[in-house]
């Protein structure tokens, strides 16, 4: 019986490897989904910035045009003013001059301040390309990285399961039944190695009898609490 039990513990320590890897494996999509938001996250904040940045471009060329009409407008004022012929129109002509000059100088002051926010986010977005590129480049290793431990671990994952296979044609069918019911039922751990006088998994105090029955090895038996299969050593 002794031999049974130390199968069943090589046979829990490659359940125990198995479950490991298998976490590892799914942690790995998990990081790549959250970097992946991450970049994502970037790249839509990178295409606002240009919409932004190209409506800034259009509001120029607008009051561009609008600068060069009302320029265009103020000159002809100015050449029609020396053909009036009262006090009245050369008031009326001199005050949509005025109002030509104003909109001249408000529409250069919007002109030359945009042009300084054009100028200034161009060179963020020259950064921001850069910084762009980066996480795209160590997203793009982080996928290779993940896609070569996928394969990695799925085979050491293999091996290991064809080692459990081995292991477990040699326990009697019964016993492994047993075994593999409990694992089931109590977080992948079908057995429990007494710790001083107590169950290692639950830790609940084992009675006299029982314990030297366990030291004994004579036959299986199982935590009177926890109902995993203890065993001494």
């Amino acid at each position: 019986m002794k031999k049974e039990i130390e199968l069943l513990i090589e046979l829990q320590e490659k359940d125990g490897q198995i479950s490991d890897l298998e976490e590892v494996l799914a942690s790995i999509p998990m990081s790549l989904s959250e970097k992946e938001k991450e970049v994502e996250t970037i790249r839509i904040k990178s295409e606002k910035e240009s919409t932004n940045l190209e409506e800034k471009k259009k509001d120029l060329r607008h009051k561009e045009r609008e600068l060069l009409a009302v320029e265009e407008e103020a000159k002809k004022f100015r050449a029609h003013f020396h053909q009036v012929k009262t006090q009245k129109e050369a008031e009326a002509l001199d005050h949509e001059i005025k109002k030509a000059d104003n909109s001249i100088e408000t529409l250069t002051e919007e002109i030359l301040l945009l042009m300084d926010e054009i100028t200034e986010e161009e060179k963020n977005q020259g950064k921001k390309k850069e910084e762009m590129e980066e996480v795209l480049t160590e997203f793009s290793k982080r996928k290779k990285k993940a896609s070569i431990d996928t394969e990695e671990i799925g085979i050491e994952i293999k091996g290991i399961k064809e080692k459990r296979r081995e292991i477990a044609e040699k326990i009697d069918e019964s016993l492994l039944s047993l075994y593999e019911k409990i694992r089931q039922n109590k977080d992948n751990l079908g057995l429990s190695r007494i710790s001083g006088d107590s169950c290692g998994a639950c830790s609940i105090s084992i009675r006299p009898q029982l314990l030297n029955e366990v030291k004994e090895g004579t036959r299986i038996f199982q935590c009177e609490n926890c109902l995993r299969i203890l065993y001494y050593g």
